[in-house]
Formats: C-alpha cells, structure tokens, sequence
C-alpha cells in the first residue's frame, strides 16, 4: 500500500537547511497499523504529511497504493488526498459552529452524489465510531473522546485506503485514549485500511504493534509488519 524509498524533507531555516527527515525508507503493506514514534522534531509529523500528499519530498520516491505522487500536478495532490487519505489530528479540528453531522459531512461537499447518497456515507461513518447519537450536537457540547470519536468518522466518510492519526490521544486522559486506539485496531484489522498513528506515547511499545523509531529525522528503528500482505496489495 505503501512504499517510501530514500524519502528526504529539507526545509530552508534562516539561511540554512532544516533537514526534517533524512533517507527514510519502509513498506506498509494493506491493513498495517504501525506507530512512528519518537519526541518532538524527530520527523513524525513530517513523514505522515508526505505520505498524505499534504507535502512534497525534496529526494525520494513514494507511491501509495500504487500511485506515484511526484507525478502528481496540485491539483492531482488534492484529489488523491480527497480520495484516498484520511486525517485525525490531535486537536480534532472540528467547526464549531457545525453540528457532529455537518462537519463530517465537508469532505463529501466536493463529489459528486445524491443527497441519499452523502446521508447514508455520514451515518454509517457515525455509527461505525459509536457516535451516531450525537449527530444533531455541536462539538462544544460533546467530551473530548466524543470530539475524536466524530473526527475520526469525518476521516471515514470518504472511504480512505490510508488512515494517518497525528498523536490521535494526545487530548485525551488514558482511558478515552485507549478506545479510540481499540477504533484505529479494528479499522486496520476489519476493513483493511493501513492505519499510521505518529505519537510520542511510550505505551504503544507494549500493545505489539509495528513501530518506526525516529530520531533527528532519521528512521532508526522498524519492528518489521505485523499485517499479512495479500498477493497484490503490496503497493
């Protein structure tokens, strides 16, 4: 589904170079779910902006789910992120003044189908987080694991191959936390979708997922996969 080969970000800083991810490459294949993990700066957040198109590598190859995205013009970018990529940020990033319904409804606002056809995609991204209840809410009135829980259906709505989950639990106490984490697992496990959290959580070294260890950008350490690549789907 996923392969990085010498993937490199450089960014100008003050006359200098920043280099925020340095020769990295790894294969996920369909239904991973790994975390990069490692503190502030070491590059997570930078490699899952790459491999959600959000930015461009200075060197490097990547293809996602069998599409190159240097060969990708702007406008190509964000149709392969509208229909191939999901995004869950730690912040939740949710518009206030939309109802739970209504903001996960916006990535659908761009394509094309009936209104029946945008309803039945909503509600099944909101019963499928255990939030459908609270459609009709606004995010002000929902806890913080409720927030998560309906972005986490606005970055299911379009049916993404790629989930990518930056510090998805960083807003959230332990408890709340570990369901949306049980969310991310079933997704990877159930529906097939390659799942990328990037957090700085120590705890996940414990759960037996893939983990990418980044330090000053580089890829230090990689537990190898932990999903069975089905003939085909390796890219």
């Amino acid at each position: 589904m996923i392969q990085a080969t010498g993937l490199t970000k450089e960014f100008s800083h003050r006359g200098g170079t920043v280099v925020a991810l340095r020769d990295a490459t790894l294969t996920l294949p369909k239904g991973e779910l790994a975390v990069a993990l490692g503190p502030s700066g070491s590059g997570k957040s930078t490699l899952l902006n790459l491999i959600g198109g959000l930015d461009r590598p200075t060197s490097g190859s990547l293809s996602v789910g069998g599409t190159d995205l240097a060969s990708l013009n702007h406008d190509g970018m964000a149709l392969f992120r509208r229909e191939h990529v999901g995004f869950l940020f730690q912040a939740f990033h949710l518009l206030p003044t939309f109802t739970v319904y209504e903001n996960v409804t916006l990535p659908l606002v761009p394509l094309q189908m009936t209104q029946q056809e945008r309803a039945n995609r909503v509600t099944q991204a909101l019963d499928r987080v255990g939030i459908a209840h609270r459609a009709d809410h606004l995010p002000g009135e929902l806890s913080g694991g409720e927030q998560q829980r309906a972005a986490l259906a606005r970055a299911l709505v379009n049916s993404p191959q790629v989930l990518l989950a930056d510090e998805p639990t960083g807003e959230l106490d332990e408890v709340t936390g570990e369901a949306i984490i049980g969310l991310l697992e079933g997704l990877s496990r159930e529906s097939g979708i390659t799942v990328l959290l990037a957090s700085h959580d120590r705890r996940f070294r414990e759960r037996g997922y893939r983990l990418l260890t980044l330090e000053n950008g580089s890829l230090v350490g990689d537990t190898g996969s932990s999903a069975p690549t089905p003939e085909g789907d390796a890219q």
